[in-house]
C-alpha cells in the first residue's frame, strides 16, 4: 500500500438466511464461521485492488424453521 492513499472505513450490518442441513456435518456455529470466511473471500475478490483489510464477527446463528 502506498503511503499517500487515504483509507476509508465502511461499516455494514448484514443479515441473511441460508439453507442449513445439519447432515453435512457442521454445527450451526461452524456453518456461521464458514459463511463469514466465504464473505471475506468474496469481498476481497470483488474489490481486490482496494481492500486493505476486512473485520467481521458472527453475532448469532439461529434456526428459523425445521
Amino acid at each position: 500500500m502506498e503511503d499517500n492513499k487515504t483509507i476509508a472505513t465502511v461499516r455494514i450490518s448484514l443479515e441473511f438466511e441460508a439453507e442449513y442441513d445439519s447432515f453435512h456435518g457442521r454445527t450451526l456455529e461452524e456453518f456461521g464461521e464458514l459463511i463469514d470466511q466465504e464473505l471475506h473471500e468474496s469481498l476481497h475478490d470483488f474489490r481486490e485492488e482496494d481492500v486493505v483489510s476486512i473485520f467481521s464477527r458472527v453475532e448469532s446463528v439461529n434456526l428459523v424453521s425445521q
